[in-house]
């Protein structure tokens, strides 16, 4: 797989998306077709530093992706904070600058952490240990009214 986008077109895309976090968001109520012109241009400028050159459609590919990427290694964090013990945890992602500049104007760091949210709440234990006796039957309740009904007919 080739490569996505150069440093370069990283630094383009932050430049951008801190013009137009609604875009970065893709909060895009009621004026599409001025977010799509801004998209276009983007587009333009990036393909001028390429290679690589992709279609605006490509080019939304990437951004999501990389924002998707970010908010995995954030959830990742917050997950392994949850679960550390102690000093916290070796299995932290740091993000690099450009990374966390994409979170910050996504506002990836104040959205709420699905996975942790998610995680079922331990359940206290239930003992599996039960009684022959503790246990009725089909057989059991048949024969208490099997009893009673002998006893009507006397």
């Amino acid at each position: 797989m080739g490569k996505h986008r150069t440093a370069q077109q990283d630094a383009i895309f932050i430049a951008f998306m801190e013009r137009h976090p609604m875009i970065a968001k893709n909060y895009l109520k009621g004026d599409k077709l001025a977010a799509e012109a801004a998209w276009k241009r983007l587009s333009k400028e990036l393909n001028s530093v390429g290679p690589p050159v992709k279609e605006v459609c490509e080019w939304k590919r990437v951004w999501k992706d990389w924002k998707s990427c970010i908010r995995k290694k954030i959830n990742n964090n917050r997950l392994e904070d949850s679960n550390a013990c102690g000093k916290g945890s070796l299995y932290q992602d740091t993000l690099p600058a450009l990374e966390d500049a994409v979170a910050v104007i996504c506002d990836l760091y104040d959205k709420p952490d699905r996975v942790v949210e998610s995680r079922p709440k331990a359940r206290p234990e239930i003992s599996n240990r039960l009684q022959l006796q503790d246990i009725k039957t089909d057989h059991d309740e048949v024969t208490a009214t099997d009893d009673d009904d002998e006893e009507e007919d006397d």
